[in-house]
């Protein structure tokens, strides 16, 4: 058998899958790297075609989001707002923090930090209180 021969078996094979009505985008290729039936096709329905780009879009719109987030230098990290490093001249965060606020970027930086270390601060001394009273019941 030729190598169109074999598609077209094939094909007919995967046709009966096919419900009545359906409209169909076929695709193929030949690879020459392949033995005999070195023709590669793909069969899909318009159904699946629409699933396809919708989450083609979906994704898209997800990244353009991220994009965006980016672009306007805010991220969300740990339920707080933080201003990332990014090129001054692209982007007015720095001009609507200082409207908003009182402080400059590094005290706000040192804030966040100093968050941070104060929530280990705070979770270590709750152990510590808990081995304490572990103690004093033992005792």
């Amino acid at each position: 058998m030729t190598k169109l021969n074999n598609f077209w078996k094939s094909f007919e094979e995967h046709l009966e899958e096919l419900k009545p009505g359906n409209e169909i985008s076929i695709q193929f290729t030949s690879d020459s790297t392949l033995d005999d039936s070195s023709v590669l096709y793909n069969v899909s329905t318009k159904k699946e075609i629409i699933k396809k780009d919708a989450a083609k879009k979906r994704l898209e719109k997800k990244k353009k989001e991220a994009r965006m987030r980016r672009a306007n230098c805010i991220e969300t990290s740990e339920g707080y707002s933080t201003f990332m490093k990014t090129d001054t001249d692209s982007c007015n965060c720095c001009d609507t923090f200082n409207q908003e606020f009182s402080f400059g970027m590094k005290e706000l930086k040192a804030m966040v930090y100093n968050m941070k270390y104060l929530k280990t601060i705070v979770n270590n001394a709750k152990e510590l209180t808990k081995m304490l009273e572990i103690h004093c019941e033992q005792g």
